[in-house]
């Protein structure tokens, strides 16, 4: 009996610690991250043509990094964006015209960014 009480509160214990894909976006949000959709689109043709989802960043504060999260399911991958020339390009997305190689990048990627504003070039 004493083995079946530990082994139901071991089960019960470990499933509460078990993190889903909304809890590292949402602990991110907490340290600051904001979720990011690019605004622009432009239309590249070259041997396979592309439609290129991008913004124009610049720091919030120069003396922090830029930083983003490309989060899949429950894997965040994080760079930091250079601030060596700026404003500096970010694409969120490439797609292709191409049937084997659509998307540059997962479709179900959530992109969340710490420090970042997006320049608006006023001669657009």
């Amino acid at each position: 009996m004493y083995r079946i009480l530990i082994l139901v509160l071991l089960l019960l214990g470990c499933g509460e610690s078990i993190q889903k894909p909304s809890d590292n976006i949402e602990y991110l949000k907490t340290l600051g991250y904001k979720e990011f959709l690019c605004g622009t689109i432009d239309y590249i043709e070259s041997e396979i043509s592309y439609y290129e989802f991008k913004d124009n960043l610049l720091p919030i504060d120069k003396n922090k990094s830029m930083l983003v999260a490309r989060c899949i399911e429950d894997d965040c991958n994080f760079k930091e964006i250079s601030q060596q020339q700026l404003p500096k390009k970010f694409v969120c997305q490439r797609f292709y015209d191409d049937d084997d190689f659509t998307s540059e990048f997962p479709r179900e990627s959530i992109i969340l960014m710490f420090n970042v504003k997006v320049f608006n070039d006023i001669k657009e």
